[in-house]
């Protein structure tokens, strides 16, 4: 059964789709409406940040870093070059935004600017080196460098010669002041990393010496190496849960796991779906689930769906029908009831009513 929708065009050209998502019963598969929600259009562009006060939205159009309120009506050009620049990220101070520049798109030359939004100035957290397609692509899924909770660190993904790297940086006042190597030759580059709540914790993916996908993690702050958990083996999409220091990973062939800080598995949960993110009251997890349909090119097609945990209900929030690739780019806001995704170039919001 597929959502039911109402189409209401706006006086401002706006289209809203309001409907009920489907319920899935983990056990007899049986779909029940529960939840509402909201669909609206918010405006044309990729990779949606939501500022930490959720007023705003950061954004990438053309190759420009734009600023918008959540309805996507009024917007701030925040860069004018001629370079490529995309992945905005706020800082969690919402003072400024941090995104990619890339002035070589070809070979893959760029650098990770940090920018304040008052008053315009950039400082150059480092130069990059992107050589992963994947990475360059306006269809990436999932972001390849963000800033941890307490502001103190960014970490991203970038490449060296045949290798790829999660590096991670201390910043101060917005200037570099460390650079930390966080990861092996190993590094599972389409696997995206974070951060423990507290900030001091990174969690990333990496291959073994037979080839073999772990959970690793390790203190920033004190500089340590980074450290295996034994019990993740062929583990992906690390998630961090806001309201407890804790990490989330989906592991093949298992539960979706959450680890506490000493390495143990303290919960499990049945999830359809990658790249699961936690909103920010524990209440829900987002994931996406792909699909393959004959024909058209045989596409991936992709749906978001969401579980509350502790109904431990499964809810679809789109359908396949929606989008005919496999890009979404999505985020909570801070009020754990709003989900901004992207759609091919455009962004949209997702609004939960309870």
């Amino acid at each position: 059964m597929r959502t039911s929708f109402v189409i209401i065009v706006l006086s401002l050209g706006l289209i809203v789709l309001c409907g009920c998502p489907e319920k899935y019963d983990n056990e007899n598969q049986n779909s029940v409406n529960s939840i509402s929600t909201t669909h609206s259009f918010v405006t044309n562009g990729i990779n949606p940040s939501v500022s930490p006060s959720n007023a705003l939205l950061a954004f990438s159009i053309n190759g420009e870093i734009y600023i918008s309120d959540t309805s996507g009506i009024v917007k701030k050009k925040l860069t004018n070059t001629s370079t490529y620049e995309f992945m905005p990220r706020w800082h969690p101070s919402g003072s400024s935004i941090g995104f990619i520049r890339m002035f070589d798109t070809i070979n893959g030359y760029g650098e990770l600017i940090l920018k304040d939004t008052a008053t315009g100035l950039e400082t150059i957290i480092d130069m990059i080196l992107l050589k992963n397609e994947f990475m360059l692509s306006p269809n990436i899924t999932h972001p390849i460098w963000s800033f941890s909770p307490n502001g103190e660190y960014v970490s991203l993904i970038s490449n060296s010669g045949d290798s790829t790297f999660l590096n991670s940086y201390s910043i101060q006042n917005g200037n570099k002041i460390k650079s930390i190597l966080t990861s092996s030759n190993y590094l599972h580059d389409r696997s995206c990393f974070d951060y423990s709540s507290s900030g001091n914790l990174i969690y990333f993916i990496a291959n073994d010496s037979n080839n073999v996908n772990y959970l690793y993690y390790m203190d920033i702050s004190s500089n340590d190496k980074p450290k295996i958990i034994e019990n993740s083996f062929f583990s992906m999409f690390p998630s961090r849960l806001h309201h407890r220091n804790d990490i989330g990973v989906s592991i093949a062939g298992s539960p979706y796991v959450v680890f506490d800080t000493n390495s143990e598995i303290i919960e499990k949960h049945y999830l359809i779906g990658a790249n699961p993110k936690w909103s920010h009251d524990g209440r829900f997890i987002l994931s996406e689930v792909f699909s393959v349909r004959s024909g058209a090119n045989g596409f991936k097609y992709s749906t978001l769906t969401i579980k509350d945990v502790g109904a431990n209900k499964m809810y679809r929030l789109t359908t396949d029908g929606d989008i005919d690739k496999h890009n979404y780019f999505f985020e909570w806001d801070g009020t754990s009831r709003n989900i901004y995704y992207q759609k091919n170039n455009s962004i949209w919001k997702v609004h939960i009513t309870i």
